[in-house]
């Protein structure tokens, strides 16, 4: 009868053994899990917060400009640099920006090309020798 309760505890040892490691080993997910969660939330929280940042920093900018339409001085200087309006009696010359100087110098280079290139079919002359006499005669 000794050997049936020494057999019966075992069995409920090993069975209890297992039910604590099946639990530590769901705990532990469970915990992994949550922490898991945890850095994502907080990463969202981060973004949110610099989202935040520059949203505040947006309607600052905002409010100054809401703020700056009131002035008649601050309208007048928008109106005149920006649509070129005039006051009565007055002209307004505007001159190109550096990238637009540049843009008319390459297009002027090409209509160049193609003038030297035009000017060689009609004579018969290979472009190259057409483009450097072209050359000679400018300089």
């Amino acid at each position: 009868m000794k050997k049936r309760k020494h057999r019966v505890s075992n069995i409920l040892g090993t069975l209890f053994l297992l039910a604590m490691l099946g639990g530590s080993g769901w705990l532990a997910i469970a915990g992994m899990n949550d922490i898991d969660t945890f850095i994502k939330l907080k990463s969202e929280v981060k973004a949110n917060e610099e989202l935040l940042d520059a949203t505040k920093a947006e309607q600052e900018k905002l409010e100054a400009t809401k703020k700056n339409l009131t002035n008649p001085d601050y309208l007048e200087l928008v109106a005149r640099g920006k649509y070129h309006v005039l006051r009565e009696g007055e002209q307004v010359f505007v001159f190109p920006s550096l990238s637009e100087a540049q843009n008319e110098q390459t297009s002027g280079n090409e209509a160049s090309t193609s003038l030297v290139q035009s000017q060689a079919a009609a004579q018969d002359i290979p472009t190259s020798e057409a483009a450097s006499e072209s050359t000679e005669s400018g300089q």
